[in-house]
């Protein structure tokens, strides 16, 4: 499942834990991302200039994914 996929289904979560869990596996999945991209990198599959393009938007997806797990963490969920 995609990140963005795992976020929108946590936003429809009951409680703040299960949006925080998939928040996680968010986390995790780009994580892996940047993995994959640098082995990509380092294995000439994908040019240094791309790489950094795709590690910048990685990385920017990461932090706000991030500042959205200590958002939920700092407040409850509305009720829906």
């Amino acid at each position: 499942m995609a990140s963005g996929v795992r976020i929108a289904v946590g936003a429809v979560a009951d409680t703040p834990k299960e949006f925080r869990a998939c928040l996680d596996q968010s986390g995790g999945a780009l994580a892996r991302l940047g993995a994959m991209l640098e082995i990509a990198r380092d294995v000439d599959l994908l040019p240094a200039e791309t790489y950094g393009e795709l590690e910048a938007l990685r990385d920017h997806a990461a932090r706000l994914t991030d500042g959205l797990y200590r958002a939920i963490g700092r407040k409850k969920l509305v009720a829906k």
